[in-house]
């Protein structure tokens, strides 16, 4: 099983994987196995986190890591700490994900291992990125890239934080120039999941920038290769982001029709971060169609998710746009109580980048609310 998995060009069929964790089950629980079940763990980690079975695969991470750590196999209980941080923090628990980061790290440091340690520096940073610590995220990857040779494709992942940070902090040139870092390095190794991921980013920041047929054409091929290399979740974040270009483009149905295949895989996988992306977008759709009950409801789920995860600024907006949602139906005093509430949270994080706009913003309307309200 462990020489299948190793040799396959592309991810397991159901019937292997579920061959692979029922061998994993048994091995577990004999010693002389260990040496078996070590190399499976680590050949199918990669396939089941690209496949989005994160809960299914995670107890399996958690009984490896409990009897590396046992055996005192300092190296698989690195990589596995690892893994389980990039599962959790793919999940939206995010402290969790940084617990078990940190521990890789410790022990990849321990044994000198560079590449390996930049592997997580690069993870942390990445869930620094979603935490909306972006000082500390770019800081981060400089760490990274100091431990790694001038060709060294982990560079590419750095480059990709970094264009991440620059979209969060809205500088679309400065991360499609990280994007286009990225690609040259994945391209040279024929690298089309992350060749597709970059895109991904790529595909965002150009539709920032108003150029919506390149941002379609560029989607539509990380879609392809997403498709080609079976990976459902970030299809499921390429469907949702082409599904924005048509709602900025009054095409509400289309985004729609791309914004549901989206969330169910979303919840399939228990991606909350994307979840409460692809909820406030269904949101604005339903809004433009003017479908009321359908899009609060679609807000008030994605309100609920970025609460729970604690991104501020995002919650945020998505208040805001439910408030004019209220506005939109004359329920004058619900969107001023909804107004005053998204101000209310943006005191929380006044020295964000995105902090002045969302406080014009939100006031804006808050006084656009008062007035209506006043003058019915």
């Amino acid at each position: 099983m462990v020489t299948r998995v190793q040799r396959s060009q592309t991810t397991l069929p159901f019937e292997d994987r579920a061959q692979a964790m029922h061998i994993l089950s048994y091995a577990f629980k004999l010693p002389e196995a260990w040496g078996d079940a070590r190399s499976l763990l680590l050949s199918l980690a990669p396939q089941m986190e690209q496949l989005g079975n994160r809960d299914e695969w995670l107890p399996y991470l958690m009984q490896g890591l409990d009897q590396s750590l046992h055996l005192g196999d300092v190296v698989l209980s690195a990589e596995l700490q690892l893994q389980i941080g990039i599962l959790q923090r793919l999940q939206g628990s995010y402290d969790n994900a940084r617990t078990q980061l940190e521990a890789s790290l410790h022990s990849f440091e321990s044994v000198s291992s560079l590449v390996d340690q930049a592997r997580v520096l690069n993870e942390l940073a990445h869930v620094a990125r979603l935490q909306r610590q972006f000082d500390r995220a770019s800081n981060l990857v400089e760490k990274a890239l100091g431990l790694l040779d001038a060709e060294d494709t982990e560079r590419a992942y750095s480059y990709l934080i970094l264009g991440l940070v620059a979209y969060d902090k809205r500088v679309w040139s400065e991360t499609i120039n990280f994007c286009y870092q990225a690609l040259n390095l994945w391209e040279s190794e024929n690298n089309q999941r992350m060749v597709a991921r970059v895109l991904t980013i790529l595909g965002a920041a150009l539709h920032r920038m108003g150029t919506h047929t390149e941002a379609i054409a560029v989607y539509e091929r990380a879609s392809d290769l997403f498709e080609q290399t079976n990976d459902m979740p970030y299809l499921a974040v390429v469907q949702m982001n082409l599904g924005n270009v048509y709602l900025e483009l009054d095409q509400s149905a289309v985004a729609l029709d791309l914004y549901r295949p989206a969330e169910r895989t979303f919840r399939r996988v228990q991606d909350r971060h994307h979840l409460t992306m692809v909820q406030h977008n269904m949101g604005m759709a339903y809004h433009q169609l003017q479908h009321w009950e359908q899009a609060e409801q679609a807000y008030q789920v994605s309100i609920k998710l970025k609460g729970e995860i604690g991104n501020i600024a995002s919650l945020v907006n998505t208040k805001g746009d439910l408030g004019l949602l209220y506005l939109a139906q004359e329920r004058f005093e619900e969107a001023v109580t909804t107004f005053n509430e998204a101000l209310n949270l943006l005191a929380q994080i006044q020295d964000e980048p995105g902090y002045d706009y969302l406080n014009k913003t939100m006031t804006t309307h808050l006084q656009e609310a008062i007035e209506q309200s006043n003058n019915p």
